[in-house]
C-alpha cells in the first residue's frame, strides 16, 4: 500500500461513491484531505465515519466545503483555502459527477436542453473549473485523477448527454496532461 503520509488531496464528489471510497482509502495511507461535496449532510458524514475508523489520526487532517462544481467562485474558493490551511496541494481527485442513471434515458431527438446543459456543467465543465484550479495550485509539481467512464471512450445509445460529458473528461485529462506533465503535474482519468 502506497503511503500518502503528510500528502494533501483535494476530493471532489466526496459524500458519496467513489469519491468517498478514495477518501476513505487515502486517509488510512496517511494523506491529508479537502473533501467537497454539493451535498453538505453527506459531507459530514463521510467525513465523521472515515475518522471513526481512524481514531488515532487528528480531525484536523480532514477540511470539508460545501462546493457545487459548476461554480468557478467555489471551486477556486475550496482550493485555495485548502492550500491556505494545509500549506499546499499535491493530489487531486474529481469524482463530483452526474451519472446516466439519474439523467435517465433518451435519444438525442428528444433531449432537453436543460438535461444537456445539467450533465455537461456538472460532468466537463466541474471537472475543468476543478483541474484549473488544482493545476494552479500545485506550484511543486502533484497528480490528479479524474473520473470518466467506459461511457467516455465508446458510445452508449441513449444517453447523449453522458457521453459527450465523459468523452470531454477524458480530452480535458489528455490535453492537461500534455501540457502539465513538464510541470511535473501527473493528469490521469480512470474510466470504471
Amino acid at each position: 500500500m502506497a503511503d500518502f503520509t503528510d500528502k494533501v488531496v483535494a476530493i471532489t464528489g466526496a459524500a458519496s461513491g467513489i469519491g468517498r471510497a478514495t477518501a476513505q482509502h487515502l486517509f488510512s495511507t496517511g494523506a491529508k484531505l479537502s473533501l467537497s461535496d454539493r451535498s453538505p449532510i453527506p459531507l459530514e458524514q463521510a467525513a465523521h465515519s472515515i475518522l471513526l475508523a481512524h481514531p488515532d489520526r487528528d480531525k484536523e487532517d480532514i477540511m470539508i466545503a460545501e462546493v457545487d462544481v459548476t461554480s468557478s467562485n467555489q471551486v477556486s474558493s475550496w482550493i485555495e483555502e485548502t492550500v491556505r490551511r494545509f500549506g499546499k496541494l499535491d493530489g487531486a481527485v474529481n469524482s463530483a459527477g452526474i451519472s446516466a442513471v439519474q439523467m435517465g434515458k433518451g435519444r438525442i431527438r428528444d433531449l432537453s436542453d436543460d438535461n444537456w446543459a445539467l450533465c455537461m456543467s456538472i460532468n466537463a465543465t466541474g471537472v475543468f473549473y476543478s483541474m484549473r484550479a488544482e493545476i494552479n495550485a500545485m506550484v511543486h509539481g502533484g497528480s490528479i485523477v479524474n473520473l470518466a467512464s467506459l461511457a467516455g471512450v465508446k458510445a452508449v445509445p441513449a444517453a447523449a448527454e453522458y457521453v459527450a460529458s465523459k468523452h470531454a473528461v477524458v480530452g480535458l485529462t489528455k490535453n492537461g496532461a500534455r501540457e502539465e506533465g513538464k510541470s511535473g503535474i501527473r493528469i490521469n482519468a480512470v474510466a470504471p
